[in-house]
């Protein structure tokens, strides 16, 4: 928003349910209204307080509870007029207490039950409105209000206990209204007000009012209407020879000498004394005068001994005020700071010994499990760097050689490798000693490479050599967790049946078979060796099941790397314990390995008849002579696979049945003529089974979303590539994912308000042919397929805060951020001489006038969202050049209006005239010019049966904005009402054209790619075209019933094979289901069809795609994709 100098914003009796953050720049904004807006509920406006100009604040209904009213109101110091009517509160928040100019507040319509005494802060409050609440009292700090004119209470709880007596300290109050209460009678405080305009007492219990309020001049209305029981007392009759005993007398001097010279007057004329003698009225006096004196003689009694006791207490204060002076006097002022501090009362000989620092000298601690040790003596000197000591330099002062006259300098030397323990423990214990010897010094630090000359010093000066040394000589304290120690193992995999067993082998150079691709697991290193011969669905399978291992077994950090036959790494031959590689024979024998089946074994424990127990060892039987998960029970198996043992256990199986199982699998070995030194047993566990173990059996491969189809490598990995390759590890999973939900409208219309309404200025230029010229402001968003444009953006955004940090108001006002974007924008049907000018020429004028500026290159149909934002949906694509169109014959023309994503991608777009173009679920701008000079004309607003309303609506303001300034008629056409001459005059007759576009709700687009360094699949599901082709690379739509694989021509077969069969190849139980529904064929060309034999997608070549009677997606130069 840019509306600074806006004072008043009403946003009332609307539909909001969000709250702008922009909100916030209105910085003279002074009275804000969004009553009635109760979907606000759940929005804190915290924006509010960055509006510091503010004076009113109107929060009607709008769902506030105690919980979202902004904290931050104090900030706004002119606030003065806050309105919370008809909201959730149970008690006055907080923060108006702190509004201090507060003049009027309206609290009504809430669940408030009490007031608090801190209502007295709103020393300028005005007017205060309680009305329809739950009060059932009113404190007495109401009376502090001395400004209040206005107080509304009705419709609460209150009774003639509830008012205090001291309202009548409310002397400015001029309404009083508390109808619809329980009160019985008002105080006759409430009455002394004297400035009460307006009493409403109506629906109470009243019985009776004070006379007094006969007294009230200035009383206009006092309603007392729903009080069956009222009474209203008469008004007092006044004597007219005494006024004596008003209730309101006026005390000052001129008004009683007015009086008294009245009555002179009047006593004179009557020819009477001043005053009538009146034998009862004597009386009267005289014994008033009698009560006075003894209500005197008890007041003085009581003054005495008020004096009295304040004498004492004055006396007491002197006492002690004397007492504390005399002690600070006593006090001695410390010299040092460290004489006034107390020492613990620790026995410290547990770590030193009680001679410590008795004699002259050097001695030396180390760190040792939390605790000091005493270092030997022919070790003084020697420092190592894991380690930390505490040094004690004894010493005798100049010409003293009694104890009394011992020095002592502490040291503790740090070491750069040292633990945190030893770090800590050495400043711990420092000081500990300090106080073990009760030494005045400080203690000084040391760190390694860093020490005072002093401190070295110190051992030349003792004949001892300062050295430090690598390791440590103390342990720490803290348990280290030592490393997991993975033995070395080398794994053939062996493809059956589309499943891909690990099977064990020697750790020998005589195991690498050609034929086979093997894993050699070396912990967090994983070789993955390719044979000459293997395939590539065995290289493609090998990736998996490294990925699984470092996955599920590694914790995902070890780290694989692919080698080839014959370029074998050093640290690979390393691995078998050879160090001079040039001794390995580079090619290998086959036919040297068998891989035996697995047999499964399970332990079962049994009694005889004599009640002895017996081990057996029976073997299972398999189904269709198949291992499978199912056939694993509650008890212990043993998977015997010839060259391993696995011993699994089930959770519940019982310890004696497991330890039978490991003797059984030792027995096992030997039976079949093994050496036990030369078969691996591994314990698998339920639930945490090894992927090697996993692999023997059919099903129970999990899905893993990994690189496995990355290229081989040569060499090893560098950081940067695996940096690289961490970013894109889901290289397939796009393929399987489903379609992304679109938002809901309302946070569309959000999305689409942060975009644009941080825009500041805007200026655009096109591209006449010869160079850059500024575009009317009229064209803005009006784009040509054959022109080139620029728009210079400045956007102003405001700073990004964190949810805990505050603006303070006392300093200056946190300025917007500036940032300039420049977006290039190239038609379709451009030539390149438009983006040579722009490259060479205007940009880098752009460069030098512009600082920090931004430039985006943009094509036609691919445009971000955030230039699209910029005008907001009325975003229009002719077709030709700007230059050229207008000069044309008059022909009819045919705009599409699409919106895809919800409604952030919304365009206009010039499609071929004819009524197959038409679609139900879309809007159409038909243009009939009437001349050559395309000034006059009609335009046909078209709404397909199913579009949606925001389509209608922006259909009709594209064409508002293009021809409502023209002479050109505006005609509404709905789907099935067309007038005859929209079909056969306009756009060639009537035609067949598609009821439905669920393409595009359903459409996703792929491209695969090698751009990383291995295969990789992206997802675009939204706003796609054929500018999104991209040459070299193989692309798949799947427009929800045909999967279609694009080749482009500069593919080479080399490069598209691998991606093909790595689709087919690629394992994944949820595809079956993703693809039940779908139609799948394939149409390969002849260089792929001989070895597809089973056929699954459909193929397509650039340039020749095959035509089809489905929807169009687009139709732009030769290029097709069909659904």
């Amino acid at each position: 928003m840019h509306l600074n100098q806006l004072t008043h914003l009403d946003l009332s009796n609307n539909d909001l349910d969000t709250f702008p953050p922009q909100i916030r720049r209105l910085s003279s904004l002074e009275h804000l209204d969004i009553s009635n807006n109760p979907k606000l509920s759940a929005v804190n406006l915290r924006q509010i307080s960055s509006l510091t100009a503010l004076t009113t604040l109107k929060l009607r209904n709008t769902g506030r509870t105690v919980d979202n009213v902004p904290t931050d109101l104090f900030k706004i110091r002119e606030l003065c007029d806050v309105d919370l009517t008809d909201n959730e509160l149970p008690r006055i928040p907080e923060v108006l207490f702190t509004l201090t100019s507060l003049k009027r507040l309206n609290l009504s319509e809430n669940y408030i039950t009490e007031l608090p005494d801190a209502i007295e802060a709103w020393e300028l409050l005005e007017t205060l409105s309680l009305s329809q609440n739950r009060l059932n009292t009113l404190p007495s700090s109401i009376s502090k209000l001395i400004n209040l004119r206005h107080l509304y209470l009705n419709c609460n709880k209150l009774v003639f206990s509830s008012l205090p007596t001291s309202l009548s300290k409310l002397q400015r109050l001029e309404i009083f209204s508390a109808a619809y209460n329980n009160l019985e009678a008002i105080p006759e405080g409430l009455c002394r007000c004297t400035q009460l305009r307006k009493l409403i007492l109506s629906y109470n219990s009243l019985f009776t009012v004070p006379e007094t309020y006969h007294f009230l001049k200035h009383l206009e209305v006092l309603a007392t209407e729903g009080n069956e029981n009222l009474v209203l007392p008469p008004k007092p009759k006044v004597n007219s020879e005494d006024n004596s005993y008003f209730y309101n007398i006026d005390f000052s001097l001129e008004a009683q000498r007015e009086r008294l010279g009245e009555k002179y007057k009047k006593a004179m004329k009557k020819g009477g004394s001043l005053s009538r003698r009146n034998t009862f009225q004597r009386r009267a006096r005289i014994q008033r005068k009698k009560e006075d004196e003894a209500n005197d003689k008890e007041t003085t009694q009581l003054l005495k001994a008020m004096k009295d006791v304040s004498r004492l207490k004055e006396v007491e204060r002197e006492t002690t005020t004397n007492q504390i002076a005399n002690e600070l006097t006593e006090l001695k002022q410390p010299n040092r700071w460290d004489e006034n501090l107390h020492r613990p009362d620790v026995d410290y000989e547990v770590f030193f010994g009680p001679n410590t620092g008795n004699d002259d000298g050097i001695e030396i601690w180390y760190m040792n499990q939390f605790v000091p040790a005493s270092l030997p003596e022919f070790d003084y000197g020697e420092f190592w760097q894991s380690d930390c000591y505490i040094i004690l330099h004894s010493y005798y002062s100049s010409n003293a050689t009694t104890g009394e006259d011992l020095k002592h300098d502490i040291y503790f030397w740090i070491g750069a490798d040292a633990a945190l323990d030893k770090k800590a423990c050495a400043a711990m214990h420092a000081v500990n000693l300090r106080n073990h010897l009760r030494a005045s010094c400080r203690c000084k630090r040391q760190e390694q490479d860093a020490e005072d000359q002093e401190f070295v010093s110190l051992f030349e000066d003792n004949d001892l050599k300062f050295d430090i040394k690598v390791g440590e000589y103390g342990e720490s304290g803290f348990l280290a967790v030592e490393k997991t120690q993975y033995p070395h193992l080398l794994y053939a995999i062996i493809t059956v049946k589309n499943r891909s067993i690990m099977q064990l082998m020697p750790l020998d150079v005589n195991s690498l078979d050609p034929r086979f691709v093997y894993i050699l697991d070396c912990g967090m290193v994983i070789f993955i060796w390719h044979g000459q011969e293997s395939s590539l669905t065995q290289k493609s399978k090998v990736r998996l099941l490294a990925g699984k291992i470092s996955r599920f077994e590694r914790g995902g950090t070890a780290k694989s790397i692919t080698i080839q036959q014959g370029n074998e790494p050093p640290q690979f031959w390393a691995m078998f314990y050879i160090r001079d590689p040039s001794t390995v024979s580079p090619r290998y024998e086959k036919n040297l390995i068998e891989f035996p089946r697995g047999i499964l074994f399970n332990t079962v424990i049994g009694f005889s008849s004599e009640g002895k127990s017996y081990v057996e060892l029976p073997q299972v039987p398999l189904p269709n002579n198949m291992l499978e998960k199912s056939v694993l029970r509650t008890g212990v198996y043993i998977l015997d696979t010839h060259s391993a043992i696995y011993i699994w256990c089930h959770q519940a199986a019982k310890k004696i049945v497991k330890k039978a199982g490991d003797t059984l699998s030792a027995a096992l070995a030997e039976l079949v003529g093994r050496q036990l030194e030369d078969i691996q047993i591994f314990h698998e566990q339920d639930g945490v089974e090894s992927v090697a173990f996993k692999s023997h059996f059919i099903g129970w491969d999990a899905p893993l979303d990994m690189d496995f189809t990355k290229r081989p490598r040569d060499d090893v990995i560098s950081p940067q590539e695996e940096e690289a390759s961490k970013e894109m590890k889901n290289n397939l999973a796009s393929l399987f994912n489903p379609r992304p939900n679109l938002m809901h409208f309302a946070d569309l219309e959000t999305e689409k308000m942060y975009y644009y309404d941080d825009v500041h200025q805007m200026q655009a230029y096109y591209f006449n042919g010869k160079t850059f010229e500024i575009l009317p402001k009229d064209e803005y968003g009006v784009f040509y397929t054959g022109d080139c444009y620029v728009y210079v953006v400045i956007y102003h955004h405001p700073p990004d805060l964190e949810d805990d940090e505050e603006v303070d108001d006392e300093e200056e006002e946190v300025e917007d951020i500036v940032e300039i974007v420049i977006y290039f924008w190239q038609g379709r049907d451009a030539t390149k001489m438009g983006k040579l000018k722009y490259e060479f020429e205007f940009k880098k004028k752009l460069e030098n006038s512009i600082a920090d500026a931004e430039f985006k290159y943009i094509r036609q149909q691919v445009e971000d969202i955030s230039f699209l934002m910029l005008f907001q949906g009325e975003f229009v694509i002719k077709r030709g050049q700007r230059a050229i169109v207008n000069s044309e014959p008059a022909q009819p023309t045919l705009f599409g209006v699409r919106a895809s994503a919800g409604t952030l991608f919304t365009r206009c777009v010039e499609v071929n005239c004819d009524a197959r173009e038409l679609n139900s679920e879309f809007c159409y701008l038909l243009v009939v010019p009437f001349n050559e000079s395309h000034d006059q004309g009609v335009v046909y607003f078209w709404f397909g049966s199913k579009s949606s309303e925001y389509l209608q609506q922006t259909t009709e303001k594209i064409a508002m904005k293009l021809y409502a300034h023209k002479n050109f008629t505006l005609q509404h056409t709905e789907e099935g009402n067309e007038p005859e001459q929209f079909f056969i005059q306009a756009i060639g007759g009537m035609k067949p054209y598609p009821k439905n576009a669920e393409f595009v709700r359903s459409s996703n687009l792929f491209r695969c790619c090698t751009d990383p360094g291995y295969f990789l699949v992206l997802q675009k599901f939204i706003d796609f075209s054929q500018n999104d082709l991209i040459d070299g690379d193989v692309m798949i739509l799947d427009s929800g019933t045909v999967i279609w694989i694009w080749l482009s021509p500069l593919a080479s077969q080399m490069k598209a094979r691998p991606n093909i069969e790595a689709l087919m190849d690629f394992e994944n139980p949820d595809i079956e289901d993703y693809a039940s529904d779908i139609d799948i064929q394939e149409e390969l060309d002849a260089n792929y069809a001989a070895d597809s034999p089973e056929a699954v997608m459909i193929s397509a070549e650039d340039n020749i795609e095959p035509a089809s009677d489905g929807d169009i997606i687009e139709n732009r130069s030769n290029k097709k994709i069909v659904k």
